[in-house]
């Protein structure tokens, strides 16, 4: 993919999607919150964890410090917290689809429960007044958001356990766990990646349309949040891409926003943008908008040709004896 060999990409893809081995869940709770479904028929390739306290070699830190600190879980650190520019991403227009150039116009307040959204919003993100996954001692409120009056109200829902899976004492570390397994590919990426092939070659355009609205069929007919007192916890709606002005260029945009809405918090946004060469303009157009709510984010600049790339570590280019070079600009 990072090549534009769409064509063995394709191929891969295909390979993958026609095994039958594979497909997608019915629940987001079982893919993000349930270490029991971790080997399900979605996770391709996942790097293993496990919580064997007080041996905590294995945890996944990575997910264990973004636990948010609260009376579910205790103490948390509260790390990794999602912006108002992705929050934003998931509203929705009167047909249950993304704003694709307009979602950032305004922004979708913390507690904006009446607004239509995209459901998969409330599996991935902790808002106020939603319920934290299968806790019912109460509702997410910004108290939970370490230094929120610096990085916002939101707090990382993915990839943390259910509260009542909790493996270990509560109001003690090491709070949280991370004994979920980290999926690197989905089935979720797989189908994503075929729609791109498609795309970008132009070869079929309603095979993509295809596989991107499985996805979205699939957070239609998974269970919502609910309220602890049963209901919809805020006003869901996701609809399904028509046939009618579906062209290659509106495709393109769609999938690279569905890439956003299904994998966020997933580690592939950065490495997108840098694929698809539009990590400068995108990264900029964020700093630009976001700083303006999370004055931490001022004077940021994403210089093309440089941010994309980590410098390559000096001490690997003197043993090498100049085969390695140094990335731009470093």
């Amino acid at each position: 993919m990072f090549e534009g060999n769409y064509a063995k990409a394709a191929a891969t893809a295909d390979q993958i999607i026609s095994s039958g081995k594979y497909g997608l869940m019915p629940s987001f709770e079982q893919l993000y919150s349930q270490p029991q479904y971790e080997h399900g028929p979605e996770f391709i390739f996942s790097i293993a964890f496990s919580a064997d306290p007080p041996d905590v070699e294995n945890l996944n830190f990575g997910d264990l410090l973004s636990c948010p600190a609260n009376s579910a879980y205790g103490p948390g650190d509260g790390f990794f917290r999602p912006s108002q520019n992705l929050v934003n991403a998931f509203k929705v227009d009167a047909n249950g689809l993304p704003l694709l150039t307009t979602f950032n116009n305004s922004d979708l307040a913390p507690d904006d429960i009446t607004t239509p959204v995209d459901p998969r919003l409330d599996w991935a993100i902790g808002r106020p007044g939603i319920p934290w996954k299968d806790w019912t001692g109460g509702v997410y409120t910004d108290a939970w958001a370490r230094t929120e009056d610096v990085y916002g109200p939101y707090s990382k829902k993915k990839n943390l356990l259910d509260v009542s899976l909790f493996l270990s004492e509560r109001n003690e570390w090491p709070y949280g766990l991370g004994a979920l397994d980290f999926p690197l590919i989905k089935y979720s990426d797989v189908l994503l990646w075929k729609a791109e092939c498609d795309i970008q070659t132009g070869s079929n355009l309603d095979e993509a349309r295809t596989l991107i609205n499985q996805i979205r069929q699939r957070a239609k007919s998974a269970p919502y949040v609910q309220k602890l007192t049963g209901g919809n916890a805020a006003n869901y709606q996701i609809g399904l891409y028509p046939a009618a002005g579906w062209t290659q260029t509106y495709a393109m945009q769609a999938l690279m926003f569905e890439r956003r809405l299904e994998l966020c918090l997933e580690g592939d946004r950065f490495y997108d943008l840098v694929r698809w060469g539009i990590a400068d303009q995108v990264m900029n157009n964020y700093y630009q908008t976001e700083s303006a709510k999370r004055t931490f984010l001022n004077g940021s600049t994403f210089i093309k040709g440089k941010h994309e790339y980590l410098p390559v570590p000096q001490q690997e280019i003197q043993e090498s004896q100049g085969v390695y070079k140094q990335n731009k600009f470093y």
